[in-house]
């Protein structure tokens, strides 16, 4: 029986985290059956910050009064009017005067898994496993704000009365595994055969709601029974999911003399997420590997203690979708009736012939080990995906906005190398270090697309060009990266005018942005990326640092475009805004600022991105050198220092967490054995 509590604090104040566990497990063996059971029960409580989102924060001006003279938070703070006072102007409202508010932001759920299992031995080597588990949990999500919370401060006087809100959101989830594996294992003298056979079947269902009510006076009245009505124009909303999968397994592990190994899998899976027509879905793998080591010319070899070669190819599946994303759906029109009835709108066009994305998987790699000491694993890949899964914009003319369609094929071909190295490995003196190293290099392109996704390349063009966004969109290219930033190129800002300077696609300068110009101006995958680290141990003293690094790709600098070239100046800005931007005939700088006009997809700002973190850092000191210890009646002592995110390096200045801030844990810990 275990009990667990734990209470995170969250990094926005007055947020956390609160959960409480009870876990009981059970196993009872008679002559060659074996059962098990393991019950576990838990209760999350997330509470979330009364400050609110960072990004408002951010947002506001720093010389701004958020305290009158009785140091009471002032509801205005402050106000903006355009430059000439020609339209509306905005006004600021303090977010931290919520906080003198009754206000719930809150998340619950409960959970209850229960896993058996039995294990029957037949005979000798063959053996019956079956399993069935089962999860239920409900979720519970409440968010209240009274009158006078700033997100009814804009209020009109005729919706005077719907200030204050209320969302309540219940949920139910229920799912079940069960399986059954048949498993023979057999050996005589040098060959080994291990095979297994099983069926699973699995079910999950989804049921929530949610309802949103308004006009709460008085910020005592804090229950959803006090509103005064729903929310204006407004229903309460649910969804529903249901999903099943079974399938049929097998798979083969043949060995001779250690030395030589065969690996082979089926699977055949029929999932309710695809078209009618095309549920079963086929899928196997088969991998060779070669002992090298144990061969006679290489037992001799004292320096190489392991090197086997292995190679690999497999199909694989995802079902990682909408569970009725090939079902057409409708929605009921309740609040009309139609002579005899209610009617209905179609929400989605289903796809009897929607079928399984399948990916194969091509490998080969070594592993390595030398004088005991220095592992190296390296791995070579060609992963190709066929069918892929999109959902298709499609005109709203049609009754709904998308449908889901096998419309691409990718490629992703990769490299990772790993290396560990135990440099010193002293017992009698009591030290120890090793190293670690890992670099990894991966690309990949889009091989096919169809028409419909060349469709979706004029829409995206068509979105930019009316003005509704300023970053770079995906654009489907065959034979194009799908992490390209596609934009136009850029000479930079004409020191006489102020305007951008762009090439077309034949070269030639001109001052009109064009969606035909866009090219790949950058690639958001690095060239390389890893780790590295060191682990060391000195009579107790211990450390442990893990890095992360990579460089060679590039990144678009949205921070640029935001905060200075298409700021808001009623906003907090970027100084830049203010000594960077051109202002006159003869300004040579990278940046002009223009309030009417949006800044379009352009090489200006991608940028190198290289970039270098510490990710973890742990040190102590172990006492078991200490007198003390051996004399009292503690077995171990051993104190600790833990924290992650240490430091960030990067080539790229860019604002990161922004709605919420990055955390960094710092945590302490005195470990006692007596």
């Amino acid at each position: 029986l275990e009990v667990n509590y734990s209470n995170t604090p969250g990094v926005m104040k007055e947020s956390g985290r609160r959960r409480l566990a009870l876990g009981m497990e059970l196993q009872y063996i008679y002559k060659n059956l074996t059962f098990r059971n393991t019950l576990t029960y838990s209760n999350v409580k997330a509470t979330n910050s009364p400050y609110g989102s960072f990004s408002t924060y951010t947002q506001l001006n720093p010389y701004v009064r958020y305290k009158d003279d009785d140091g009471n938070y002032i509801y205005e703070v402050d106000r903006y009017i355009p430059v000439g006072g020609g339209g509306l102007g905005k006004t600021f409202y303090n977010p931290l005067y919520n906080t003198t508010l009754n206000t719930v932001d809150e998340e619950k759920y409960n959970d209850v898994t229960n896993n058996f299992g039995v294990d029957w031995t037949i005979i000798e080597g063959l053996r019956l496993k079956g399993s069935f588990s089962f999860t239920h949990q409900n979720t519970y999500v409440d968010n209240f704000k009274p009158a006078r919370h700033t997100d009814f401060a804009d209020y009109s006087d005729e919706d005077f009365d719907r200030r204050g809100a209320y969302v309540g959101s219940r949920g139910e989830n229920f799912s079940y595994d069960a399986s059954a594996v048949l498993t023979y294992f057999w050996q005589l003298d040098k060959h080994v055969v291990n095979a297994n056979l099983g069926w699973n079947l699995q079910e999950n269902v989804t049921r929530e709601f949610t309802v949103k009510t308004e006009g709460f006076p008085n910020e005592n009245l804090d229950y959803i029974s006090f509103a005064i009505q729903y929310e204006k124009d407004g229903a309460p909303s649910g969804d529903e999911y249901t999903s099943r999968l079974v399938g049929f397994l097998g798979n083969l592990n043949y060995s001779y003399d250690e030395r030589y190994l065969l690996d082979l899998s089926f699977r055949e899976d029929a999932s309710s997420r695809f078209g009618a027509d095309k549920r079963w879905a086929p899928f196997w793998s088969a991998g060779l590997g070669w002992n090298l080591h144990n061969e006679g010319f290489l037992k001799d070899v004292a320096f190489i203690n392991r090197l086997k070669i292995r190679g690999s190819y497999g199909l694989t599946g995802s079902q990682n979708y909408n569970p009725y994303q090939a079902m057409t759906t409708y929605r009921f029109i309740t609040d009309k009736w139609y002579g005899y009835g209610s009617g209905a709108e179609m929400l989605a066009l289903g796809n009897d012939d929607l079928k399984w994305q399948k990916t194969q998987d091509y490998n080969i790699g070594f592993d390595l080990n030398l004088w005991g000491r220095l592992m190296i694993v390296y791995d070579y890949y060609v992963q190709q995906t066929k069918d892929q899964l999109l959902a298709l914009t499609v005109p709203p003319s049609m009754g709904f906005t998308s449908y889901m369609e096998n419309i691409g094929s990718t490629e992703n071909k990769g490299m990772e190398l790993k290396l560990n190295a135990h440099l010193l490995y002293d017992v009698e003196n009591d030290r120890y270090l090793s190293t670690s190293f890992s670099i990894a290099k991966n690309t990949n392109k889009l091989k096919k697309i169809s028409n419909a996704l060349r469709s979706y390349n004029d829409e995206v063009d068509n979105e930019i060009l009316d003005g509704n966004t300023n970053r770079p969109q995906t654009r489907f290219i065959e034979g194009s990266s799908m992490n390209a930033i596609w934009a136009v190129r850029s000479l930079g800002i004409d020191p006489a005018t102020g305007d951008e300077i762009f090439l077309t696609k034949d070269g030639e300068t001109t001052t009109e942005w064009k969606a035909e110009d866009q090219v790949v101006c950058g690639d958001a995958m690095p060239d390389c990326s890893g780790t590295f680290g060191i682990n060391m141990d000195y009579r107790g003293i211990f450390l442990n640092m893990s890095f992360y690094y990579q460089f060679g790709g590039q990144t678009y600098n949205q921070t640029l475009v935001d905060r200075v070239e298409n700021a808001d100046v009623g906003l907090n800005v970027d100084k830049r805004i203010y000594n960077a931007v051109w202002k006159k005939p003869g300004d040579r700088v990278d940046i002009s600022y223009n309030p009417y006009r949006l800044t379009k997809p352009s090489s200006r700002f991608v940028q190198d991105l290289n970039e270098l973190r510490l990710s973890s850092l742990n040190v102590g000191y172990d006492f078991r050198h200490c007198a003390f210890l051996k004399k009292s009646r503690l077995q171990q002592l051993k104190a600790s220092f833990y924290m992650d995110d240490v430091f960030r390096a990067s080539t790229v200045k860019t604002e990161r967490g922004l709605t919420y801030p990055f955390a960094r844990t710092f945590s302490f810990s005195l470990q006692a054995t007596f």
